[in-house]
């Protein structure tokens, strides 16, 4: 779909994602501190609970917190649906989300099973508000495209990781329940590959020739590629929850449907590559660094998962700091600080058509957010990012170094989008 196609004026009140888009960073900002307090430890072992409230602080509030802010502002313009209330609506979601993530947060950091409790009401309202409005408006739209048909697929499996997390935080919320240690890896599945990792991939087909001004994506991989990864995370599924009972006859099965998800998410990122390297303007873009840090995290979280199997203890928090903090917000962080100039702009825009004010007094998009900050946030992010891996190795030299960091990238990006809202549209609730 070429920008030409985009029902830009379908999209919701700008507060909309914006609330949620100022909120994430704060996240990023608690998992710097969380990170200072608990200390090197805290990489030991993945079912730790200060490790779980790590890692859910960045899955949930920053990585979940800004999808749900994009994908209100980007079904309208992708299938000129709009979401009814979509103000109160969201409204709704992230006054539930919000403080469903600090008491599970805190939950995990206390071990409170009231705290539990409160997270479990808290998230199951909130989500499933969004399933229903977002899900609805999907399924119940006139005309189908490559965009929205990604989109179901990505929330179908955001359903899915959703009702393993939640038979998951019932154990937690309800001790006398047996927690249901086989639903974990599936729930990372299908979180991190199915929902993160397919709307990224959906969201890309848009936003990178649109802002990064490249050429369009291969059919295929728009069609087929998202379809491959959702049907393969199914077969995947039955396979581990029958693997105990058949593991002779069908571990070689297994290996396959992960060959195949691997070489559809290699492709995913060879055509990234292709696009921006070789047919990307030779324009001066910081969020071209954004992206190629997320495509070679991508490619080596997907490779250490692979070898993963081969190394007594496995990598398993090596792959999670690749794929959240490498991939995740690195790709995340780089769309901000496309989305976010560009929402403003429209926002300006639209004013100047509704009052008759002189269009040419708008900023440009590049005025907004420029360059040079978002050189100096990839700057950041990157230190924080290589001091976090390096401090694997040597935790008691780098650890400290890069939670500080962390907190230091998230107070920048919060102050970017903070600033610039202020700054260009400042009677924004």
């Amino acid at each position: 779909m070429v920008r030409s196609q985009l029902s830009l004026n379908q999209g919701p009140d700008i507060a909309v994602p914006l609330r949620f888009f100022m909120t994430a960073p704060l996240f990023i900002i608690i998992s710097g501190f969380i990170m200072l307090y608990y200390g090197p430890d805290i990489f030991q072992n993945r079912w730790q609970p200060e490790t779980l409230a790590l890692t859910h602080s960045i899955t949930l509030g920053f990585i979940t917190m800004v999808i749900i802010g994009s994908l209100f502002q980007i079904l309208p313009v992708l299938t000129a649906c709009e979401i009814p209330n979509a103000n109160r609506v969201s409204l709704y979601i992230y006054l539930l989300i919000t403080p469903g993530i600090v008491s599970l947060l805190l939950g995990f950091l206390s071990a409170n099973s009231l705290l539990f409790q409160l997270a479990l009401a808290l998230l199951a309202s909130a989500l499933s508000i969004f399933i229903f409005n977002i899900g609805s408006r999907l399924i119940l739209q006139s005309i189908s495209s490559i965009s929205s048909n990604g989109l179901k697929l990505s929330l179908m499996a955001c359903s899915i990781a959703i009702v393993l997390a939640l038979a998951l935080l019932t154990a937690y919320a309800l001790p006398q329940i047996p927690l249901m240690r086989q639903f974990t890896e599936l729930h990372i599945l299908w979180a991190s590959v199915g929902w993160i990792l397919v709307t990224a991939i959906v969201i890309a087909h848009q936003v990178v020739p649109m802002f990064m001004v490249t050429g369009q994506y291969p059919v295929y991989l728009q069609k087929y590629v998202t379809l491959l990864i959702i049907l393969t995370l199914f077969i995947l599924t039955i396979l581990r929850i029958y693997e105990n009972q058949y593991s002779t006859n069908i571990n070689w099965l297994s290996s396959l449907v992960v060959l195949i998800i691997s070489l559809s998410i290699l492709s995913f990122v060879t055509i990234n590559f292709k696009l921006l390297l070789y047919k990307h303007k030779r324009i001066s873009d910081s969020r071209l660094w954004f992206w190629i840090s997320s495509l070679l995290s991508l490619s080596l979280s997907l490779i250490s998962y692979l070898v993963s199997p081969l190394i007594d203890g496995g990598l398993n928090i090596l792959i999670a700091i690749l794929f959240y903090a490498g991939f995740s917000l690195s790709v995340i962080s780089g769309m901000l600080l496309k989305i976010v100039p560009f929402l403003l702009w429209l926002h300006i825009r639209k004013h100047s058509v509704a009052t008759k004010i002189n269009q040419q007094k708008a900023p440009l998009m590049s005025d907004i957010i420029t360059d040079r900050d978002g050189r100096n946030l990839f700057v950041v992010y990157f230190l924080a990012y290589l001091s976090t891996l390096i401090s694997l190795l040597l935790p008691e030299y780098l650890f400290y170094i890069a939670a500080t960091l962390w907190i230091f990238f998230g107070t920048r990006l919060f102050l970017l989008i903070l600033i610039s809202k202020r700054q260009y549209c400042p009677r924004i609730i």
